[in-house]
């Protein structure tokens, strides 16, 4: 089976193209190109790697748009993951249907509209016993578009909110991505204190916690590394 190709829209520190990048050098995903809106961690980790890379303002306007479907068209992707701190038109939207996704850090519709772990900051104020991650479609309505999978664990049983947040996002993002190749799931998968449902079976969860060591290796395993906007 070829590599599902893959492309990521970025403003942040690149935690999640690292662990998708590292997940997929097993054969899986192919990492296309890395558009982003400034520079940034996910920028200089693409350029490290060799990725095509480009910088867009993301600005919505007509000129902005086109130059932003042409960007998109020059490096075919199945996926385009959209961590990038902008709206996208219902323009480029509609040029490439169905092909973005996002991973947002609550249990949605809970805390929309949020970036990085705002919604789990605002999850532990308000005493919620319960931190989620949401994988969705994206429409033009911000954190609204189709549900395709979600994971949550009891922020009583994890020693570091931030850090079970990011693995579980981590493990619902790769897992969603395997489901565009191969449509068998598994209706709940449980990993550490963490549930997530729908999964892939195509998951290979030692894989993954490869990636997910050499994400918190090159973030110093620090909470500002992990706690930024991932992308």
């Amino acid at each position: 089976m070829k590599p599902l190709k893959v492309l990521f829209l970025a403003s942040g520190g690149g935690s999640n193209l690292v662990g998708v990048h590292q997940y997929g050098l097993g054969g899986d995903f192919e990492i296309t190109g890395v558009i982003c809106d400034r520079n940034c961690g996910a920028l200089r980790y693409a350029q490290d790697q060799g990725l095509p890379t480009a910088l867009h303002s993301f600005h919505r306007t007509d000129e902005d748009n086109d130059h932003l479907i042409q960007l998109l068209g020059s490096w075919p992707a199945d996926c385009i993951v959209t961590n990038v701190h902008r709206i996208l038109s219902q323009r480029v939207l509609e040029a490439f249907p169905r092909s973005f996704i996002n991973l947002h850090y609550s249990h949605l519709p809970a805390f929309p509209g949020t970036l990085g772990m705002q919604a789990v900051d605002m999850a532990c104020e308000r005493g919620n016993a319960f931190i989620g991650v949401t994988v969705h479609e994206v429409i033009e309505k911000v954190d609204a578009g189709p549900t395709l999978a979600q994971g949550f664990f009891s922020r009583h049983q994890s020693g570091d909110v931030y850090r079970s947040t990011f693995e579980l996002g981590l493990l619902t993002l790769v897992s969603s991505l395997h489901l565009r190749t191969s449509p068998e799931t598994i209706p709940l998968l449980q990993w550490k204190e963490s549930f997530l449902s729908p999964a892939s079976a195509s998951l290979d969860i030692s894989r993954l916690e490869t990636s997910l060591k050499t994400v918190a290796d090159l973030y110093l395993n620090t909470h500002d590394g992990l706690a930024c906007e991932i992308s």
